[in-house]
């Protein structure tokens, strides 16, 4: 409430403002005695009221009495500042956090989601903890773990839980069928397994509750998304024992049923109490203000708050005009009006802007203060932290937060123009300089908080820019599963083109052809500024995925040639060139590919956040060596990224496959070592078309040992797995590894396999290369010198070579 920020008086004198708040207080004593008596107690107590009626100092309070019990009992505590209930999956972990023994359901679920939802809320030591608490939880049931704890891995984790130790589970007191529903859930879709998160933390906070008492206390809390289910209901209602405190602006309507849930609204001080405030911090001589200010304050904490400030300053330095000054004040509003007026006017203008931006550090003040011209030193940043109404936020204490009920009234004397310029100045720190520096969590929290700002502030085709390079940052980093709804979901209609660019990119996702079609509708794609280049790029990505494969080639190339260095830190400069050199490499063109890839890598090095296209330059570039036969190249490439990427299994099951298909051609032992980590991978991150390319790297591997039924029983997993995935280059993978096994067997390919290969080549127009090993293995030498020229080889003669040294390892009657 801003309370422990008002320097100029004895905190001390303002406990009893809500101290004697008697009632709630007394009411939550008995609801505790209750729950210490009665194991099966529950109880959801709904704490409601305007902003700046001291709620979240009344939870501290409340919080004393459980605190300076000795009964054994257990406490969450979590507060949601009114932006950041939308970050569903942050309070669920920040509530895990507070739990020290395992909560298998939700842990099991994170364990999951950790590289899909891989970011800085997880981190490395809190997933430590959560495997070890996993681990000693299932050694329990004799799972037989603890020989090999601490160096199992997630994903080996996941293969023991499934194969040895759930049908062990049935013995005990948990329920296999909720493993069951979390892996079916994890099979169609992770977001369907995350918004099943809050019911599985409730039955992890039931078990919990069934041998400790349990409170919890939840403050600022805000419904988001009025047409989705309601998490904290959905995670409350799945415990079933406890007392729990929500503490939010509007009234839960979770119950009428008074013994679950009690609605108690906080309302304002009373006189008596607010006058005994007023006379610890008034002269006697100004009693007679007393009820002045008790009238136009209506004994709301903050607006009594700013009328002792207010008065403080005016004794300073006119105390004759004390007596006007309050008759000014018509309503509560005008207390913010004066608190302002009464400022220095250099801390007049800075408290002005800074109630516009509202989130700010040392940083974006001194950012905003130069590129505004204001005449005043960044020092003044020190002074400005003193003042009342100002907070350190919750979420992250590098950031201050102006009071918002405060800055709701503080914005009606700014005009809208300076308005939009003080915007402009915020949006692009963050655009600019915020992207270099700021953590993925700090990014979130002053994306969040543009997104709220669009409320009062048009956003210019500028300030789209800079919030669509924000939002990709986030979007490429997979900050949050919430990035999506908070987009959609925020109403203004300054941000209606961005909003349906967003619904867009994250449809594409899912159904390509049904994005094309929103895209084709979509007619306001200039208010994305230079973005406009990105919505082009994905609507013809969309469109190539739904088979219209040569349109988007010919448009990436248009965009290729357009593209301006400038633009590096945008999402589509990158995206445009590694999907022009993509196409260029399925053609065959590889030098011309390579090059891009390599000149692509040496820019990049200059921006480490573009770690996304980092990896898929060198990925691809690995690539192109591949299919030249460069194999000792591609494989060097691959290690390293293998080895820089080891925490990221998102990224390490492309790369170990990779190695998989490289090293199958002569070195099928590494192969054999690989793969049953990369297809646990696979299985874990539900990547199928990363399992059939392992598959067919198998085959080929086995070839070298004349391991013939193997070979073909893994070509077959193969195909059916892409026949599933209705993936075709993954089905002509597997057909060439046909074509080889064949060869080995029978120095020929049979006709069923070439007509199969060439009607896959002959549609998709792409891997035509495929033609130089069946052109070497039926000797066709006029054919081969015409392939030397169809394509851009990186040196043809090798490639032919490697091939010819290949094939004759795992056959014995080839002949040079």
């Amino acid at each position: 409430m801003g309370w422990s920020k008002f320097k100029n008086t004895d905190f001390s004198k303002y406990h009893s403002m809500f101290v004697d708040r008697d009632e709630i207080i007394n009411l939550f004593k008995d609801e505790y005695k209750k729950l210490k008596a009665d194991p099966e107690y529950f109880k959801v107590i709904s704490i409601y009221g305007i902003g700046g009626i001291g709620k979240s100092y009344l939870i501290e309070k409340l919080l004393e009495i459980p605190r300076n019990d000795d009964f054994d009992s257990r406490i969450i505590t979590i507060n949601m500042d009114i932006m950041h209930s939308a970050d569903i999956f942050d309070n669920l972990v920040k509530v895990r956090k507070q739990i020290e023994v395992s909560c298998l359901y939700f842990d099991y679920s994170l364990i999951l989601l950790w590289d899909i939802y891989k970011i800085e809320k997880l981190d490395e030591d809190f997933m430590r903890r959560i495997k070890g608490n996993f681990l000693n939880a299932l050694n329990m049931v004799d799972s037989g773990l603890s020989f090999i704890y601490p160096s199992v891995g997630f994903e080996n984790i996941l293969t023991l839980f499934r194969s040895n130790i759930l049908p062990k589970l049935q013995q005990h007191l948990m329920q296999p069928e909720i493993f069951e529903e979390i892996d079916a859930r994890f099979q169609k879709s992770p977001q369907q397994l995350y918004e099943f998160m809050p019911h599985l933390l409730g039955l992890d906070l039931a078990n919990l509750a069934k041998k400790h008492r349990l409170i919890a206390f939840f403050d600022s809390y805000e419904r988001y998304l009025i047409d989705h289910d309601d998490w904290l209901k959905e995670l409350i209602g799945s415990v079933e024992y406890g007392l729990f405190l929500v503490a939010s602006r509007e009234k839960l309507e979770w119950s009428d049923n008074k013994e679950e849930l009690y609605p108690y609204k906080l309302e304002e001080l009373p006189t008596t109490q607010t006058e005994f405030i007023l006379k610890s911090n008034l002269s006697p001589i100004h009693y007679k203000l007393i009820e002045t200010i008790i009238n136009k304050t209506q004994c709301v904490p903050l607006f009594i708050e700013l009328a002792i400030n207010i008065y403080k300053r005016i004794s300073a330095e006119n105390p004759n005009d004390i007596s006007t000054e309050f008759w000014m004040i018509k309503e509560k509003s005008d207390f913010i009006k004066r608190f302002l007026y009464h400022l220095p006017k250099a801390d007049q203008e800075i408290v002005m802007i800074f109630s516009v931006v509202r989130i700010f550090n040392t940083d974006i003040f001194e950012w905003i203060i130069r590129d505004l011209n204001l005449n005043c030193s960044v020092l003044k940043y020190y002074d400005i932290c003193k003042l009342c109404l100002i907070n350190m936020l919750k979420e992250d204490d590098q950031f201050l937060k102006l009071h918002d009920v405060f800055t709701a009234n503080a914005i009606k004397f700014i005009s809208d123009s300076k308005k939009q310029r003080i915007l402009q100045s915020y949006i692009s720190y963050i655009g600019r300089r915020g992207l270099a520096i700021l953590s993925q969590k700090q990014l979130s929290i002053l994306f969040r908080n543009l997104l709220s700002l669009s409320f009062e502030i048009d956003f210019t085709i500028s300030d789209t820019e800079y919030l669509c390079d924000i939002f990709f940052v986030l979007y490429e980093n997979n900050c949050s599963p919430e990035l999506y709804e908070w987009v959609v979901k925020t109403p203004s209609e300054t941000l209606s083109a961005f909003r349906k660019f967003v619904e867009i990119i994250y449809i594409e996702k899912i159904d390509a052809k049904k994005s094309y079609e929103l895209s084709l509708n979509f007619n306001t794609s200039y208010l994305l500024g230079k973005h406009r280049k990105s919505f082009d790029l994905i609507k013809n990505y969309a469109h190539a995925i739904s088979g219209n494969y040569e349109e988007f080639s010919l448009a990436t190339e248009k965009m290729f040639y357009e593209l301006n260095s400038s633009d590096i830190m945008c999402w589509y400069y990158g995206k445009t060139k590694i999907y022009y050199a993509d196409h260029l490499m399925l053609h065959g063109k590889f030098v011309h590919a390579l090059n891009i890839f390599e000149e692509y890598a040496l820019e990049l090095e200059e921006f480490p956040r573009k770690i996304g296209d980092y990896f898929e330059v060198k990925k691809q570039s690995a690539h192109c060596r591949r299919f030249n036969m460069l194999l000792d190249e591609a494989a060097s490439i691959y290690q390293r990224l293998a080895n820089e990427f080891v925490n990221n299994k998102g990224l390490l099951v492309y790369v170990l496959t990779n190695l998989c298909e490289t090293n199958c051609y002569f070195h099928p032992d590494i192969v054999f070592n690989i793969a049953p980590h990369a297809i646990n991978l696979s299985e874990y991150l539900n990547r199928p078309k990363e399992k059939a390319k392992i598959y067919y790297s198998l085959a080929i591997a086995n070839l070298h040992n004349r391991n013939y039924n193997v070979s073909k029983q893994y070509i077959d997993k193969s195909i059916g797995i892409n026949n599933e995935a209705n993936y075709p280059s993954g089905i002509l993978f597997a057909l060439m590894a046909r074509a080889y096994l064949e060869y080995a067997q029978e120095n020929q390919i049979s006709v069923y396999t070439k007509k199969q290969i060439k009607s896959i080549l002959k549609q998709g127009l792409v891997y035509q290369y495929f033609e130089l090993p069946l052109c070497i293995m039926k000797r066709d030498d006029d054919t081969l010198k015409q392939l030397e020229h169809k394509y851009q080889w990186v040196n043809f003669s090798y490639t032919v070579k490697q091939y010819k040294e290949f094939l004759s390892a795992i056959s014995n009657h080839f002949h040079n």
